[in-house]
């Protein structure tokens, strides 16, 4: 295990909620099945809406994300996002000189969105991402980018 995961697991910020961890790892087995036993999820009260990979098996993510999404389908999206990382082999591309995380976390997008419509939930991918922009304090770069990528291929 990493040290950045040790740590991660003994944060004084870590929410020991078994209600919550239950509806993520349910949401995660629906998208992926294989891959819900090989992640295992950390939520953290810490400000910031933030969901990421640590590592390839560690998925963190912050308590007022959760509270920002609106519903199930949404909470689909954003774990359907960060296992398509995982999927696309992202986290060890993002190592290499010239990645192109805009590219990265569209290409993520466009994977999440066909494996949550897959698993039965609702597509709401372009609508969550505009509502973490409007929210706030979401930090993404390249947010304006996914929102028309998702849109423009909706059109399709």
């Amino acid at each position: 295990m990493l040290q950045q995961e040790r740590a991660l697991l003994a944060s004084p910020a870590r929410v020991d909620d078994a209600a919550l961890l239950g509806r993520i790892e349910r949401v995660l087995c629906r998208l992926d099945a294989v891959q819900c036993r090989a992640v295992r999820v950390v939520v953290l009260d810490l400000p910031g809406l933030r969901c990421e990979l640590v590592g390839a098996r560690l998925l963190r993510v912050h308590r007022p994300l959760l509270d920002a999404l609106a519903g199930e389908d949404a909470l689909a999206f954003v774990l359907g996002h960060e296992l398509a990382h995982r999927t696309l082999a992202h986290v060890q591309a993002r190592r290499r000189f010239g990645w192109d995380s805009v590219a990265g976390e569209i290409a993520a997008d466009a994977e999440a969105r066909r494996v949550v419509v897959a698993a039965g939930f609702r597509d709401v991918a372009r609508d969550t991402l505009v509502r973490l922009r409007e929210v706030g304090d979401y930090d993404d770069a390249g947010l304006d980018a996914r929102i028309d990528a998702l849109a423009s291929s909706s059109r399709r």
